[in-house]
């Protein structure tokens, strides 16, 4: 089974595994340079394919976390660089959002 995983929030990163083995792995911020980079990883998954030879017609399945992370957390981006006043006004945004929900 051909499965590529990936994440695009604080951290992007894409994943290739070929029957239970990690083929290939990496960040998106070692493309882009920006630490902590959590923009949709598509550097990532290139690179991943390419080294595991293969294309996405090739994969059974793609996988990216949902389930188990709220809702409200997707809404809000955050950046590495931040300073403490967005990290507060990011807290009173979630805490809004998740009374709406």
């Amino acid at each position: 089974m051909k499965i590529l995983g990936f994440h695009y929030s604080e951290l992007a990163t894409a994943t290739i595994m070929i029957d239970g083995e990690i083929v290939a792995c990496v960040s998106e911020e070692r493309f882009t340079r920006r630490k902590n980079d959590m923009i949709y990883p598509k550097k990532s998954i290139e690179y991943c394919l390419e080294e595991a030879d293969m294309s996405g017609k090739d994969l059974d399945i793609v996988a990216f976390p949902s389930i188990g992370t709220p809702f409200a957390d997707s809404l809000i981006k955050r950046f590495s660089d931040f300073p403490i006043q967005d990290y507060v006004r990011e807290q009173s945004l979630l805490s809004t959002i998740s009374e709406v929900l």
